[in-house]
C-alpha cells in the first residue's frame, strides 16, 4: 500500500534541489518507522577516483552510514574496502601509503629472481609471446597486473571465507565489462580481489581477466556509474560520487596518449554515466579537472578535493539534512566490520590453469603445506615466490569451502611457450646494435627451454642454449650451449722517440661449443661445471698480416671448469643494495696454435694452463639514496695463453664480452694481460627519479708484463694504472642512458663514453 510522503521526504527533496530520481511522491514507509535505505555509487576515474575516499571522511563525520554500495573501477575498490570494514581514515592511510608507481610496473626485484634467469630479465624494449608460431604477438595489456593481485588480496584478507558480497558488513556489488558479449556482469560474489582487479582492467593498459567464457575489463567501459544496481539492490536514497570523464570533453583535455586511449575505450561508459547522474538524490562531482587518471602520486591532494566536495554549501546542506533525519530512526544492528582472521585451516593445496608445470613445483615453491595453517604473510610471500619464477603470467589464490572446511585454490596462468624479444642498443666503442632473442619453453620435455639470440652490430655475437631444469623445485639445471662473437682490437706501437705509429688490427672471431651442470643452492646463488671446446680464427688486418707473413692464426682448446656465482643485487642496471661475487676456475687442456715465433705475441703457448678469476661487487647502501661500492677483481693464470684468450681491460659501459673486465681510464681493450689484481671504490647518488649520479676510483697491478695497444702511451710505472671515471645515467622506460667521463691519472688522458639501451 502506497501512502503520501510525509513532511520530512519534502523537505529532503528540497534540500536535495529536486534531483530527478525524486523518491516519487509515493513512498512506502511502513508507518513511518522505517529508515530509508541509503545507496552509495561509486564512479571509475583511476587516480581521481581517490576522491571518492575524502566523500567518505565526510560521510563518516555526519554519521551517514550506507546500507548499499556499487561501484566501478577505482570506485569497485574504495567501495569493496569500505564495505568489508575498512573506515574512511584507514583508507586515506592505505593509498597515502601504497607505492602506486610499483605495482603498475609488473616488476620484480632483482634478488628475488632465480639466479639462472637473471641473465634475461628486464633487458628488451620489445616483446611479443604466443603459444604458436601463427599466434606470436604483443601482449593484451600493457601490464599484466600481477603486482596489483597481489596487494587486492592481502588488502581484502578479510573477505576471506565469505562466499556472497551480500554477507559484508555493507553489501556491495561492483561491475566489469565482457568483451565477448558487449554486457556488464556484476560481481555479487566469490573473490572480492578478483572482482576488484576486473573492475579496474582499463582496455589495452591491464590485461583483462578471463572468467568462465568471459573476458571481464574496466566496468567504465560500459557503465562507469552503477546507479540502476544500486536502486535494484534496495536503495532508497542514492548517493553519487562521480569522478569520471565528461561527455562533452574539449580538444584541450587530451594531451596525452593515455587520455586519448581510456576516452576512446569508454565513451559508451560516460554517455550512460550522464543518464544515471539524473537518478541520484544527491551529487558530489569533486572538482579534479586539473588532475589525471594516473596522477596516482597526489593522492592526498585528490582525496582533500573529495572533502572539499562534500562540504560545498549545497552538498553538505544536503547531507546535514539526510543525517538528521537518519537520526530520528533506531541506529542500524548487526553492522559490524568483517573479522580479521590470523590465518586459515586448510585441508588440501589444488592448482588450476596449468599446462606445463606440475604441481608438485607450485606447492614446493610456494612453502605451504596441506593440512595446516596459513597466514596473509605466507601466501603473500608465496605469490612472489611463484611469480618470481618467470613461469607464471599471473596467479593468485582462494579459499574454496569443501565438506566444512577449506581447500587452498592457486589460479595460475603460465607464459606463453613462444617469446621474442628486441632491443636496440648504442654506445661510441661497439656503435649501434640490433639485439633479437627467441626463446621456446618445454621442447622435446617440460621445464626445458631453448633459447637463442643474436646480437647483429659491427662486433656480432650470437647465442644457443638449451637448458633443461630438474627437481621438485627445479634447482638442478642441464644446459648445452654454442656460442660465437667477433671483436676488433686495434693495433699500435710506441718508438722511444715517443712517435705513435698505427700497424693496423685483429680481428677475432670466437666460436665455443659447451655443456655445463649444476644446482642452485639458493636464489641467488648456484655451483656449475662446464666442459668447453673453443676455437679462436684470428685475423690480422691492415698490414699487420705483412709484418708477421700471416693472415689468419687457428687456436683451439678444452677446458674443464668449476664455478660459484652469487648475486643478490636488487636491480640489473641500476643496483642501490646487494653483492654480486663470481669465482671460476677453469682447467686448459692441450690447447693448440697454427702458428708461432720464438717471442713477441705469438710465441709458443703452453701445452696447459690454468686460470682462477675471482670477481666482487658490493653495493652497500647508506640512506634511501646513497650506495658505497666497493670492488675487488683477480685473474691469474698459470701459463701464457694464446692472445686472444687473455684477460682485456677496459671501459666503463654496459658492454662485456668473454674475458673482459672494466677499467677506469682506459678505453675497452686497451691492455691485454697474463695475470693482474684491480681495486676499485665508488659510490653511487640517486639524485632523483631514475637518475643517477656515479663515481669509481680503480687501480690495476699486473703480475706479469701487461701490452698495451693504444694511440697513445699509457705510461705504465710499476706495471699499475690507476684512474677515476664518474657517471650520469638516467633509467628510461626504454632502456638506461649513461654518459661517463674517465681520466687516467698516469698521463691524464681524458675518455668520454656514452650508451643507449640494454646491454647484452
Amino acid at each position: 500500500m502506497h501512502k503520501i510522503a510525509p513532511l520530512y521526504i519534502v523537505v529532503i527533496l528540497y534540500l536535495f534541489s529536486f534531483g530527478s530520481r525524486a523518491f516519487a511522491q509515493d513512498v512506502e514507509i511502513n508507518k513511518m518507522t522505517k529508515r530509508p535505505k541509503i545507496g552509495l555509487v561509486l564512479s571509475g576515474g583511476g587516480a581521481k577516483g581517490l576522491a571518492q575516499v575524502g566523500v567518505l571522511k565526510v560521510l563518516e563525520e555526519l554519521g551517514i552510514r550506507p546500507d548499499y554500495i556499487t561501484g566501478v573501477s577505482m570506485g569497485s575498490i574504495v567501495g569493496g574496502l569500505y564495505s568489508i570494514g575498512y573506515t574512511a581514515h584507514e583508507l586515506d592511510s592505505l593509498t597515502s601509503a601504497i607505492d602506486w608507481n610499483a605495482i603498475f610496473t609488473d616488476e620484480v626485484s632483482f634478488d628475488k629472481i632465480g639466479i639462472n634467469i637473471k641473465p634475461e630479465y628486464r633487458k628488451y624494449q620489445l616483446s611479443f609471446s604466443g603459444d604458436s608460431l601463427k599466434g606470436v604477438g604483443l601482449p593484451l595489456g600493457m601490464v599484466r597486473g600481477q603486482l596489483i593481485s597481489e596487494m587486492f588480496s592481502n588488502i581484502c584478507w578479510r573477505a576471506n571465507g565469505i562466499e556472497s558480497f551480500d554477507d559484508f558488513p555493507i553489501p556491495f556489488r561492483c561491475l566489469a565489462s565482457d568483451l565477448i558479449t558487449g554486457k556488464t556482469y556484476m560481481f555479487k560474489s566469490g573473490s572480492l580481489a578478483k572482482a576488484m582487479r576486473a573492475s579496474m582492467a582499463i582496455p589495452t593498459v591491464f590485461t583483462p581477466i578471463v572468467k568462465d567464457k568471459m573476458l571481464l575489463v574496466d566496468g567504465g567501459v560500459i557503465n562507469n556509474f552503477p546507479v540502476q544496481k544500486c536502486i535494484d539492490m534496495g536503495a532508497d536514497i542514492i548517493i553519487g560520487v562521480y569522478v569520471g570523464s565528461s561527455a562533452n570533453p574539449q580538444t584541450k583535455d587530451f594531451n596525452s596518449m593515455i587520455k586519448i586511449l581510456t576516452q576512446s575505450a569508454s565513451i559508451l561508459g560516460v554517455i550512460n554515466a550522464e543518464e544515471s547522474l539524473k537518478m541520484v538524490d544527491i551529487k558530489i562531482l569533486p572538482n579534479i579537472a586539473e588532475y589525471s587518471m594516473e596522477n596516482f602520486g597526489k593522492s592526498r591532494e585528490i582525496v582533500q578535493l573529495g572533502e572539499d566536495a562534500a562540504h560545498s554549501e549545497k552538498v553538505y546542506k544536503q547531507l546535514l539534512a539526510l543525517s538528521k533525519e537518519l537520526k530520528k530512526y533506531p541506529p542500524l544492528e548487526n553492522i559490524k566490520p568483517t573479522s580479521i582472521k590470523k590465518d586459515f585451516a586448510i585441508k588440501k593445496i589444488r592448482v588450476n590453469g596449468l599446462k606445463f608445470t606440475s604441481k608438485d613445483f607450485v606447492v614446493g615453491m610456494s612453502g605451504i603445506k596441506e593440512n595446516s595453517l596459513v597466514t596473509r604473510i605466507q601466501l603473500d610471500l608465496a605469490l612472489k615466490s611463484l611469480y618470481s619464477t618467470l613461469i607464471f603470467d599471473k596467479i593468485a589464490y582462494v579459499f574454496v569451502k569443501e565438506n566444512g572446511g577449506y581447500d587452498l585454490l592457486f589460479e595460475v596462468k603460465e607464459k606463453d611457450r613462444i617469446l621474442a624479444n628486441a632491443n636496440v642498443y648504442y654506445d661510441n666503442f661497439f656503435d649501434a646494435g640490433l639485439l633479437i632473442n627467441l626463446s621456446y619453453k618445454h621442447l622435446f620435455v617440460n621445464s626445458s627451454n631453448l633459447d637463442f639470440t643474436i646480437d647483429i652490430s659491427k662486433y656480432p655475437r650470437a647465442l644457443l642454449a638449451y637448458h633443461l631444469y630438474g627437481g621438485k623445485n627445479k634447482r638442478l639445471f642441464f644446459s648445452l650451449g654454442a656460442n660465437t662473437q667477433s671483436i676488433t682490437i686495434p693495433n699500435y706501437y710506441e718508438f722511444s722517440s715517443s712517435v705513435i705509429v698505427s700497424l693496423g688490427q685483429f680481428r677475432n672471431n670466437q666460436l665455443q661449443f659447451c655443456a655445463s651442470v649444476g644446482h642452485s643452492i639458493t636464489q641467488n646463488s648456484k655451483i656449475e661445471f662446464k666442459g668447453s671446446y673453443v676455437s679462436n680464427f684470428f685475423y690480422l688486418q691492415d698490414g699487420l698480416e705483412n709484418m708477421y707473413g700471416i693472415k689468419r692464426v687457428l687456436a683451439t682448446n678444452f677446458s674443464l671448469e668449476a664455478g660459484y656465482h652469487l648475486n643478490t643485487l636488487n636491480s640489473p642496471i641500476f643496483p642501490t643494495r646487494g653483492a654480486r661475487l663470481d669465482i671460476t676456475y677453469r682447467k686448459i687442456l692441450k690447447p693448440q696454435s697454427s702458428y708461432h715465433a720464438s717471442e713477441g705475441l705469438f710465441e709458443k703457448i703452453s701445452s696447459e694452463n690454468e686460470i682462477l678469476i675471482v670477481d666482487y661487487k658490493h653495493y652497500i647502501r647508506i640512506g634511501k639514496r646513497f650506495s658505497i661500492i666497493p670492488e675487488f677483481t683477480l685473474g691469474y693464470m698459470s701459463s701464457i695463453p694464446f692472445y686472444a684468450d687473455k684477460f682485456f681491460l677496459g671501459g666503463s659501459g654496459f658492454n662485456s664480452r668473454v674475458n673482459t673486465f672494466n677499467q677506469a681510464g682506459i678505453e675497452p681493450y686497451q691492455i691485454a694481460t697474463d695475470n693482474f689484481v684491480k681495486l676499485g671504490l665508488g659510490m653511487q647518488l640517486k639524485i632523483a627519479k631514475n637518475w643517477y649520479l656515479s663515481g669509481f676510483g680503480e687501480d690495476a697491478f699486473f703480475i706479469n708484463h701487461a701490452e698495451t695497444y693504444t694511440e697513445e702511451s699509457l705510461q705504465l710505472n710499476g706495471e699499475t694504472i690507476s684512474g677515476w671515471v664518474g657517471s650520469l645515467a638516467y633509467n628510461s622506460v626504454i632502456g638506461p642512458l649513461k654518459f661517463t667521463v674517465s681520466e687516467n691519472t698516469n698521463n691524464h688522458k681524458f675518455y668520454y663514453y656514452f650508451s643507449f639501451g640494454f646491454p647484452f
